[in-house]
Protein backbone atom coordinates (compact mmCIF):
# COMPACT_ATOMS: atom_id res chain seq x y z
CA UNK A 1 0.00 0.00 0.00
CA UNK A 2 2.77 2.48 0.79
CA UNK A 3 4.78 1.66 -2.23
CA UNK A 4 1.36 2.07 -4.04
CA UNK A 5 1.55 5.80 -2.84
CA UNK A 6 5.07 6.45 -3.48
CA UNK A 7 4.30 5.41 -6.92
CA UNK A 8 1.20 7.72 -7.20
CA UNK A 9 3.07 10.73 -5.39
CA UNK A 10 5.86 10.31 -7.80
CA UNK A 11 3.74 10.08 -11.14
CA UNK A 12 2.14 13.26 -9.79
CA UNK A 13 5.53 15.22 -9.01
CA UNK A 14 6.51 14.38 -12.73
CA UNK A 15 3.29 15.73 -14.15
CA UNK A 16 4.06 18.54 -12.11
CA UNK A 17 7.19 18.89 -13.24
CA UNK A 18 6.63 18.81 -17.03
CA UNK A 19 3.39 21.45 -16.54
CA UNK A 20 5.92 23.61 -14.55
CA UNK A 21 8.12 23.34 -17.00
CA UNK A 22 5.78 24.24 -20.02
CA UNK A 23 4.52 27.27 -18.35
CA UNK A 24 7.97 28.31 -17.97
CA UNK A 25 9.11 27.71 -21.66
CA UNK A 26 5.78 29.51 -22.73
CA UNK A 27 7.08 32.79 -20.66
CA UNK A 28 10.04 32.44 -23.22
CA UNK A 29 8.76 31.51 -26.52
CA UNK A 30 5.71 30.76 -28.54
CA UNK A 31 4.26 27.48 -27.90
CA UNK A 32 4.47 26.31 -31.57
CA UNK A 33 8.24 26.11 -30.83
CA UNK A 34 8.43 23.90 -27.55
CA UNK A 35 9.36 20.41 -28.87
CA UNK A 36 8.97 17.41 -26.77
CA UNK A 37 12.67 16.95 -26.51
CA UNK A 38 13.17 20.71 -24.89
CA UNK A 39 10.18 20.21 -22.61
CA UNK A 40 11.83 17.18 -21.29
CA UNK A 41 15.08 18.83 -20.82
CA UNK A 42 13.65 21.98 -18.86
CA UNK A 43 11.03 19.60 -16.51
CA UNK A 44 14.12 16.85 -16.20
CA UNK A 45 12.92 13.56 -17.34
CA UNK A 46 13.41 11.37 -20.12
CA UNK A 47 10.77 11.33 -23.27
CA UNK A 48 9.65 7.84 -22.04
CA UNK A 49 8.35 9.75 -19.16
CA UNK A 50 6.87 12.45 -20.80
CA UNK A 51 5.01 9.68 -22.92
CA UNK A 52 3.81 7.93 -19.96
CA UNK A 53 2.09 11.21 -19.26
CA UNK A 54 1.13 12.67 -22.05
CA UNK A 55 0.93 11.67 -25.96
CA UNK A 56 2.36 15.48 -27.00
CA UNK A 57 2.83 18.74 -26.14
CA UNK A 58 -0.64 20.11 -26.83
CA UNK A 59 -1.90 17.18 -24.53
CA UNK A 60 0.26 19.32 -21.99
CA UNK A 61 -0.94 22.34 -23.18
CA UNK A 62 -4.21 21.12 -22.33
CA UNK A 63 -3.50 19.90 -18.75
CA UNK A 64 -1.75 23.44 -17.96
CA UNK A 65 -5.14 25.47 -19.13
CA UNK A 66 -7.41 23.07 -17.14
CA UNK A 67 -4.71 23.48 -14.04
CA UNK A 68 -4.37 26.97 -13.96
CA UNK A 69 -8.40 27.60 -15.53
CA UNK A 70 -9.36 26.12 -11.56
CA UNK A 71 -6.53 28.04 -9.69
CA UNK A 72 -8.35 30.89 -11.33
CA UNK A 73 -11.76 29.58 -10.75
CA UNK A 74 -10.89 28.84 -7.50
CA UNK A 75 -9.73 32.57 -6.53
CA UNK A 76 -12.63 33.98 -7.84
CA UNK A 77 -15.22 32.10 -5.43
CA UNK A 78 -14.15 34.34 -2.79
CA UNK A 79 -16.40 36.61 -4.33
CA UNK A 80 -19.02 34.93 -3.03
CA UNK A 81 -17.88 35.84 0.62
CA UNK A 82 -20.77 38.32 2.39
CA UNK A 83 -18.71 42.05 3.23
CA UNK A 84 -15.65 40.81 0.81
CA UNK A 85 -12.87 43.46 -0.05
CA UNK A 86 -12.68 43.56 -3.83
CA UNK A 87 -9.37 45.42 -3.42
CA UNK A 88 -8.03 42.28 -1.31
CA UNK A 89 -9.67 40.08 -3.87
CA UNK A 90 -8.16 42.04 -6.98
CA UNK A 91 -4.81 42.11 -5.28
CA UNK A 92 -5.39 37.99 -5.29
CA UNK A 93 -6.13 37.84 -8.87
CA UNK A 94 -3.01 40.02 -9.45
CA UNK A 95 -0.85 38.01 -7.81
CA UNK A 96 -2.33 34.80 -9.21
CA UNK A 97 -1.50 36.36 -12.67
CA UNK A 98 2.07 36.78 -11.57
CA UNK A 99 2.49 33.15 -10.42
CA UNK A 100 1.24 31.75 -13.71
CA UNK A 101 2.98 35.03 -15.60
CA UNK A 102 4.22 32.76 -18.07
CA UNK A 103 1.53 31.08 -19.14
CA UNK A 104 -0.49 34.36 -19.45
CA UNK A 105 2.22 36.38 -20.83
CA UNK A 106 2.22 33.84 -23.97
CA UNK A 107 -1.35 33.51 -24.36
CA UNK A 108 -1.74 37.41 -24.30
CA UNK A 109 1.13 37.51 -26.86
CA UNK A 110 -0.54 35.47 -29.32
CA UNK A 111 -4.36 35.72 -28.64
CA UNK A 112 -5.18 32.54 -26.63
CA UNK A 113 -9.25 32.94 -27.85
CA UNK A 114 -9.72 29.78 -25.89
CA UNK A 115 -8.23 30.89 -22.45
CA UNK A 116 -10.00 34.11 -22.54
CA UNK A 117 -12.80 32.78 -23.13
CA UNK A 118 -12.88 30.58 -19.82
CA UNK A 119 -11.58 33.17 -18.21
CA UNK A 120 -14.52 35.66 -19.21
CA UNK A 121 -17.13 32.83 -18.34
CA UNK A 122 -15.72 32.37 -14.90
CA UNK A 123 -15.66 35.96 -14.25
CA UNK A 124 -19.63 36.09 -15.44
CA UNK A 125 -21.41 34.42 -12.74
CA UNK A 126 -19.12 35.76 -9.81
CA UNK A 127 -19.88 39.57 -11.07
CA UNK A 128 -23.82 38.70 -10.95
CA UNK A 129 -23.77 37.41 -7.47
CA UNK A 130 -21.74 40.12 -6.46
CA UNK A 131 -24.03 42.42 -7.72
CA UNK A 132 -27.00 40.47 -6.14
CA UNK A 133 -25.91 41.15 -2.62
CA UNK A 134 -24.94 44.60 -2.67
CA UNK A 135 -28.78 44.57 -3.93
CA UNK A 136 -30.40 42.61 -1.47
CA UNK A 137 -30.80 39.79 -3.86
CA UNK A 138 -31.98 42.44 -6.31
CA UNK A 139 -30.61 41.26 -9.80
CA UNK A 140 -33.83 43.11 -11.95
CA UNK A 141 -31.35 45.84 -13.77
CA UNK A 142 -28.35 43.00 -14.46
CA UNK A 143 -27.02 43.39 -18.63
CA UNK A 144 -25.39 40.88 -19.38
CA UNK A 145 -23.05 43.01 -21.57
CA UNK A 146 -21.74 45.00 -18.44
CA UNK A 147 -20.40 41.69 -16.93
CA UNK A 148 -18.35 40.78 -20.27
CA UNK A 149 -17.28 44.15 -20.35
CA UNK A 150 -15.80 44.09 -16.92
CA UNK A 151 -14.49 40.55 -17.61
CA UNK A 152 -12.83 41.68 -20.56
CA UNK A 153 -11.54 44.88 -19.27
CA UNK A 154 -10.05 43.39 -16.09
CA UNK A 155 -8.20 40.53 -18.09
CA UNK A 156 -6.95 43.21 -20.48
CA UNK A 157 -5.73 45.04 -17.25
CA UNK A 158 -3.88 42.28 -15.93
CA UNK A 159 -2.32 41.49 -19.73
CA UNK A 160 -0.94 45.53 -19.23
CA UNK A 161 0.47 44.31 -16.03
CA UNK A 162 2.39 41.41 -17.59
CA UNK A 163 3.16 42.23 -20.76
CA UNK A 164 3.82 46.05 -20.23
CA UNK A 165 5.12 46.11 -16.44
CA UNK A 166 6.65 42.80 -16.52
CA UNK A 167 4.69 41.33 -13.47
CA UNK A 168 6.46 43.77 -11.24
CA UNK A 169 4.79 42.37 -7.65
CA UNK A 170 5.64 46.47 -6.51
CA UNK A 171 2.29 47.74 -8.83
CA UNK A 172 0.11 45.56 -7.88
CA UNK A 173 -1.70 48.03 -6.01
CA UNK A 174 -1.14 50.47 -9.02
CA UNK A 175 -3.51 48.10 -10.88
CA UNK A 176 -5.89 47.36 -7.86
CA UNK A 177 -6.32 51.25 -8.76
CA UNK A 178 -6.50 50.93 -12.84
CA UNK A 179 -9.74 47.92 -12.52
CA UNK A 180 -11.38 49.93 -9.51
CA UNK A 181 -11.13 53.04 -12.11
CA UNK A 182 -11.52 51.55 -15.04
CA UNK A 183 -14.93 49.84 -13.31
CA UNK A 184 -16.24 53.26 -11.86
CA UNK A 185 -15.43 55.06 -15.06
CA UNK A 186 -17.44 53.03 -17.44
CA UNK A 187 -20.32 51.70 -15.11
CA UNK A 188 -20.82 54.26 -11.95
CA UNK A 189 -23.00 53.60 -9.67
CA UNK A 190 -24.14 50.83 -11.56
CA UNK A 191 -20.98 48.65 -10.46
CA UNK A 192 -21.25 46.11 -7.73
CA UNK A 193 -17.38 47.09 -6.61
CA UNK A 194 -18.38 50.90 -6.24
CA UNK A 195 -18.31 51.40 -2.69
CA UNK A 196 -16.35 48.04 -1.47
CA UNK A 197 -13.12 49.54 -2.82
Amino acid sequence: MTKDRTQDQRYINCDEAILDALSELMGETSFETISISRLCAKARVTRATFYRHFPDVRSALDALEDKIFNSFVEVLKQFYAPNVQHRLLFRKLLIFTHREQGYFRNAYKHHNVKMYRRIVRAMYPIAVRTWADTRGGNISRINTLDYYAYAYGIVAICGCFLIDDGADLKLIDKYVDVILEFIERNYGSRSPYIGQK
